[in-house]
């Protein structure tokens, strides 16, 4: 068998969904909610929408990371919250955390509600290289990226242009039928 490679297994971005820069933190969850709920589609695992500008290219990605994150400004001034996720902090450390930098005090609802109007470009982190794959890259390749970095999809790319999405989940369907395809 041929080489698999990451646009064989990524979801092409005209089939992703997507939001204007300009848009609120509202309508990306309402169109996060639209795309579980439609039956039989690749779109119904994603986790998270593509942030578009207004020359339809491509700013990054929000994931329900960004969007928690987001409605806790206080978690700016920690520093690179993502990355932490990594270190395994022990219960402890986290609940002082939560108590020194004031995290999640007050009324949850009112950060809900402030969160209705946050500007999807205010809590969107702009992807770092390690957030990008070519499309010609071997699964492989990829894979190992997904299983070392903090996210769980890459912008897949062409050239300069972003022309899909990899999820892990993608890439582990590609797995599963390549470990069936061995017991054959």
């Amino acid at each position: 068998m041929d080489q698999i490679k990451v646009k064989d297994a990524m979801v092409p971005l005209e089939e992703y969904t997507t939001v204007a820069h300009d848009a609120s933190l509202y309508d990306a969850i309402l169109e996060l909610d639209a795309a579980r709920e439609r039956p039989n589609s690749r779109k119904s695992e994603h986790r998270s929408v593509v942030i578009i500008d207004d020359d339809k290219k491509v700013m990054g990605k929000l994931t329900y990371h960004d969007i928690l994150r987001g409605l806790e400004p206080r978690y700016g001034k920690i520093g690179d919250v993502k990355r932490m996720r990594r270190f395994g902090l022990s219960q402890e450390f986290l609940t002082f955390m939560r108590k020194h930098f004031g995290l999640w005090e007050g009324s949850f609802r009112d950060l809900c509600q402030k969160a209705v109007r946050m500007n999807v470009k205010d809590v969107l982190e702009p992807p770092g290289p390690d957030l990008y794959v070519d499309e010609d890259s071997a699964i492989e390749d990829a894979v190992h990226q997904l299983m070392i970095g903090t996210d769980v999809s890459l912008l897949v790319t062409r050239g300069d242009e972003v022309v899909g999405i990899l999820r892990l989940i993608d890439a582990f369907y590609v797995v599963c039928e390549e470990i069936k395809a061995c017991r054959s």
